[in-house]
């Protein structure tokens, strides 16, 4: 009876440790590929062709980076239209993506990063005063002048710009909405776009319904209340006596198999909530944009590697709890053997005999 409970036990407990196991290593597959949707990746592509181009044809670049900026907005490519915007002489157009940039990336801007980008406008000489003021009541909406993305309304100051003639768009929920105008040298010209609005008809008034009678009160009439019957006594239980413990024939527990057991399931959880963490890093660069190649590899491979790891020590979790189940429930000591003892009175004196294991 007792190696027939032993056994079972056993075998429960290796299918608890298996379970626990594959628990802990169900991590959601990494994924070979980047994790982007179509947009975002068009726009990383436009983004590392535009870095690419930014020295062998500035031109070209700018245009690119416009294009990523456009599909889906991120403070970080300010930056580089304001860099190559500043090589083609156009001291504008880099005063103000510099200052979009620090206004839109706020504290995710790195100290060395914001110091070094205020250095570069103050280098910049002073922008003529030639300015297009842009006023929409939309909120969110983005603002081109001459084809160029200027910001979201509302914006924040009026927009720097030569002296002539300028188009100036507002792109607020797929509706385009366009005006030309012209500016004189060291005026300032208020342009205001606003989104068509598509006329509902009023709702028809809801019908009054007549209000109801009021219900006549029933007289009330006085009865006695009933007495509560009387709860049935509660039958005295039947006090049982304790049930008998078992004698432990056995040995006693060993210690060390089920210490080394322990450790590697405590290992084996650590690894796994490691392993749980890196997925999350991996899965939130690969939501951020831009990201380089070289950073989702990185984060790839230190997932890739956690997960072995918590997969190995799993396994020889297991193994360990099935040893010292082994250990516990199938070696212990042998059952005692017999005692006979006698006892003996001589004239000499008392005689003891006997054998003892």
């Amino acid at each position: 009876m007792l190696g027939q409970r032993g056994s079972s036990n056993v075998r429960r407990l290796t299918v608890m440790l298996v379970f626990s196991s594959l628990a802990a290593t169900s991590v959601p597959a990494w994924a070979a590929g980047d994790e982007f949707d179509e947009r975002r990746m068009q726009a990383q592509a436009l983004y590392d062709q535009g870095v690419k181009l930014e020295t062998s044809d500035p031109k070209a670049a700018l245009g690119a980076l416009r294009s990523s900026y456009e599909i889906h907005s991120n403070f970080r490519v300010l930056y580089n239209i304001a860099r190559v915007c500043a090589r083609l002489g156009d001291k504008d157009c880099a005063t103000r993506s510099f200052e979009q940039y620090l206004k839109d990336g706020g504290a995710e801007i790195p100290t060395k990063r914001r110091k070094e980008v205020e250095a570069e406008l103050k280098a910049l000489t002073p922008r003529s005063k030639t300015t297009i003021m842009v006023t929409s009541s939309v909120r969110g909406a983005f603002v081109k002048i001459d084809g160029s993305v200027v910001g979201q309304t509302p914006l924040p100051a009026p927009v720097p710009v030569s002296a002539g003639k300028h188009k100036v768009v507002l792109v607020a929920d797929g509706n385009v909405i366009e005006k030309t105008v012209h500016v004189a040298a060291g005026s300032s010209e208020n342009v205001v776009l606003e989104a068509k609005k598509e006329e509902t008809p009023a709702p028809a008034p809801a019908p009054v319904p007549a209000p109801a009678p009021a219900p006549t009160p029933e007289p009330a009439t006085a009865t006695a209340p009933e007495p509560a019957p009387a709860p049935p006594p509660e039958p005295a239980a039947a006090a049982s006596p304790p049930p008998a413990r078992p004698s432990d024939e056995r040995g006693g527990v060993p210690v060390v198999p089920w210490i080394v057991a322990g450790a590697l399931a405590t290992a084996t959880g650590v690894s796994a909530v490691l392993t749980a963490s890196a997925s999350s890093d991996y899965q939130a660069l690969a939501g951020r944009y831009p990201v380089t190649r070289d950073e989702l590899d990185a984060a790839h491979g230190k997932g890739r590697d956690l997960l072995l790891l918590t997969t190995v020590l799993g396994a020889v979790t297991v193994v360990s709890v099935g040893v010292a189940g082994y250990f516990t429930f199938f070696r212990g000591s042998a059952p005692p053997r017999e005692k006979t003892v006698g006892l003996a009175v001589g004239p000499t004196g008392v005689t003891i005999t006997g054998r003892l294991p």
